[in-house]
């Protein structure tokens, strides 16, 4: 990596959000002018999102930069673009030739169709993105009216989260909805020869292998945090529930009890876990602690119990 020096909506609000300041339809709101058929998709310009470099970096991190602003906005681009909430507003050359405009200004993103804008800047320290950002309303003016500005700071190679953060928070301001962009997905791929642990982004990009066990691993499960994920292996022949931290790497054995451990859910509190367990000779349903100690049995039925899930 080089070094740098450099530190580097016209809708009438309809309310203010007072503990995270959007400024959006309520979702009763919205999804009455859906069903009305009285609603359309909030129409969203992103910027190029620019290059925060000074004078003295070296050309290579021009070059660098550049790659990485393109690859940021294409995958702001492509979350804005998958939610149904939103279309992205691309720049129509038409009319800048037309209209004899040379810089793209919130009222010409306005004249194009776009309410809101969301735009930043780009910049390499080292071996760290850093994605300065910011989403706001446009009015027809070309006045606009910042909902949030935010700091972003992470290693490169990690673009696509920081991505995902800004998407997540355009979301957030403009439509009052929870948003999932930086949600992942665990699940399992036999593509080494056997079953191993992966996850990848939302949008089933940036897979990672998360086990190299070289045995059957199945029923992935993400404790509530999402920093842990628990599955079921036969890394020593035998059927357990294990537990691997997607931090440090570490894993650690939770279940281990005679015959099957199966299938683990974790509780919404965090603290408990939902399992399949044939310790007492027919695959029943108990709830465990998080280290594994029996708490208590929840089915007797003379039939097999599993695939378990928690409700809210």
């Amino acid at each position: 990596m080089c070094r740098n020096k450099a530190t580097i909506l016209s809708t009438i609000l309809l309310f203010l959000c007072l503990t995270a300041g959007l400024t959006a339809q309520s979702g009763i709101e919205l999804r009455a002018r859906i069903e009305t058929g009285q609603w359309h998709p909030y129409k969203i310009a992103i910027g190029d999102f620019r290059i925060a470099v000074d004078s003295t970096q070296e050309p290579e991190c021009w070059y660098e930069s550049d790659s990485l602003r393109q690859l940021v906005k294409r995958v702001i681009t492509e979350d804005l673009d998958f939610h149904v909430f939103f279309d992205t507003v691309s720049i129509k050359q038409f009319y800048l030739d037309v209209w004899e405009i040379t810089e793209i200004t919130p009222l010409v993103w306005f004249r194009m169709g776009a309410e809101y804008l969301v735009d930043g800047t780009v910049a390499i320290d080292g071996d760290d993105l850093i994605i300065e950002y910011s989403v706001a309303e446009i009015y027809n003016d070309g006045g606009t009216n910042e909902l949030k500005r935010e700091r972003l700071k992470s290693k490169a190679d990690n673009y696509r989260r920081l991505a995902h953060i800004v998407a997540d928070e355009v979301v957030l301001r403009t439509a009052a909805e929870e948003p999932f962009f930086t949600t992942r997905i665990a699940f399992v791929s036999n593509a080494t020869g056997h079953k191993e642990i992966y996850v990848c982004d939302y949008d089933g990009a940036n897979v990672k292998r998360l086990t190299a066990d070289q045995t059957i691993n199945l029923s992935p499960a993400w404790d509530r945090r999402e920093h842990k994920v628990l599955y079921t292996s036969y890394r020593r022949d035998k059927q357990q529930i294990w537990e691997l931290d997607i931090r440090s790497g570490k894993t650690r054995l939770v279940s281990n009890y005679p015959a099957s451990n199966n299938a683990a859910t974790v509780s919404p509190d965090n603290k408990e876990l939902l399992v399949s367990l044939s310790k007492d000779g027919n695959a029943e349903l108990y709830v465990l602690d998080r280290d594994g100690k029996t708490k208590r049995r929840l089915t007797k039925i003379p039939a097999i119990e599993v695939g378990s899930s928690w409700a809210p």
